[in-house]
């Protein structure tokens, strides 16, 4: 006979020491009752910026494509857009 001891069916089985050199012996496991926890989740930061990104309008790649040909073509400096942008920044940085 074995001195492996019964593996138990139960959720949280204690196994007892086994005995050594005894064949006879046998171990019980008692099963321990049963006890269910809370779930939880936890987001990582990635996940909540992902997220977030989701939440975006759409990219409007005419406007973008419109913007790249002006300034490879050098027509999209303009002072008065320098101006608005300029304002717009100052307008970020005091609200």
């Amino acid at each position: 006979m074995s001195d492996i001891a019964p593996i138990s069916s139960g959720p949280l089985a204690r196994i007892g020491p086994a005995s050594v050199g005894r064949a006879s012996s046998s171990v019980r496991a008692e099963a321990a009752p049963s006890r269910r926890g809370t779930d939880q989740v936890e987001v990582s930061d990635m996940a909540y910026y992902m997220s977030q990104l989701r939440s975006l309008p759409p990219v409007r790649q005419d406007l973008i494509d419109q913007v790249r040909s002006q300034v490879e073509a050098g027509t999209y400096e303009t002072p008065q857009k320098i101006d608005a942008a300029i304002e717009a920044m100052f307008d970020d940085l005091t609200s």
